[in-house]
């Protein structure tokens, strides 16, 4: 069984890899082809070592980031230099 987990996520892990090359390519789509491409490498390295890697604690801390918010200021300018 965790074989098989393993093998469909790292399936998983490829498929996001392809998803965010076409979204950089493409112009549209990076932030959230991003996020998934940490989802599948999250569960890949999960899998592979049995603990969530490290940086994992980092991201879901940042609540900031995960609603999207670029400079932080908690504003709506997301990417708004000033």
């Amino acid at each position: 069984m965790h074989a098989e987990a393993l093998d469909e996520a790292r399936r998983e892990l490829e498929y996001a890899i392809s998803c965010v090359r076409e979204a950089r390519r493409a112009g549209s789509g990076v932030a959230a082809s991003d996020a998934a491409w940490r989802q599948a490498k999250f569960r890949v390295i999960e899998l592979e070592t049995g603990a969530p890697p490290e940086w994992a604690h980092r991201d879901a801390s940042d609540v900031r980031e995960v609603n999207g918010e670029v400079n932080g200021d908690g504003n709506g300018n997301e990417g708004d230099s000033s």
